[in-house]
């Protein structure tokens, strides 16, 4: 067998060994974070298969022209500390690499849904998201170029070219039993540093940082210190903090 077969069979096999990898991640905190699974219905299981399925793409994005995406994750499951209440019903699933694979599928979520795929060049998809507890449905799109986002947002005017990128993420947030947009979000990346994204709501007057910091162990009550624990025993790692205080904050765990 010739080297360069070798190397392509190497190859392959670590594309399935992610995919599987990412699938063992998915049942295990099914079983141990939130049985996400019982909640969803069946367009949004065969959504969330689907890009289990294409996550060994997301190797890719790291050798893509665009170094933007390169900070994303193609899936995340977090928990919400508020006061001391634990909140882990939330996650979200999509694709930095192959979003157009994926139209079939988020379409048929949404449609079932009520809820319109915004079109517009400007934006493209690049997930969905779920907070149970919250009883709330998100979609989340890539942006190319703030200025041409639509003016009505109003947080668009906390956008300052000095200090973001023009590329970033915009949220809607849907109530999950009405389907009504109830908050919309802009994700802001600074230039200078890839470790900070601020998050502005039409909803809260107030700048949400998030942070990638392992330093924030140790400014988080006892619950969130377990759950990390928890995640660390299968091999998962905190990536990234909402730090407000002690007791108010999210955490993390994507990939």
């Amino acid at each position: 067998m010739s080297f360069y077969k070798i190397l392509l069979l190497l190859f392959f096999f670590i594309l399935i060994f992610l995919t599987i990898y990412n699938i063992i991640i998915y049942n295990w905190c099914n079983k141990n974070i939130y049985n996400y699974h019982e909640k969803l219905n069946k367009n949004e299981r065969l959504y969330i298969y689907i890009c289990l399925l294409l996550s060994s793409s997301e190797i890719f994005k790291f050798i893509r022209c665009n170094k933007f995406i390169s900070q994303l994750s193609f899936y995340s499951f977090s928990s919400e500390f508020k006061n001391k209440k634990m909140n882990s019903s939330r996650l979200a699933f999509g694709s930095t690499v192959l979003p157009e694979i994926l139209y079939i599928f988020y379409k048929n979520v949404l449609k079932e849904r009520g809820i319109d795929l915004i079109q517009d060049n400007n934006l493209k998809f690049y997930g969905l998201g779920w907070d149970f507890e919250n009883n709330i449905f998100k979609i989340y799109y890539r942006y190319f170029d703030i200025y041409k986002i639509d003016k009505s947002i109003k947080t668009v005017k906390k956008y300052n070219s000095k200090k973001y990128n023009k590329q970033g993420l915009l949220s809607y947030s849907y109530d999950i039993y009405t389907n009504k947009l109830v908050e919309t979000k802009l994700y802001f990346y600074p230039l200078k540093n890839k470790n900070i994204a601020y998050l502005y709501s039409d909803k809260r007057n107030e700048k949400q940082v998030v942070v990638t910091n392992k330093e924030y162990y140790n400014k988080i009550n006892k619950k969130g210190k377990d759950l990390i624990d928890k995640y660390n025993s299968f091999g998962i790692k905190l990536d990234t903090v909402n730090y407000r205080n002690k007791n108010n904050y999210v955490l993390y765990f994507p990939l």
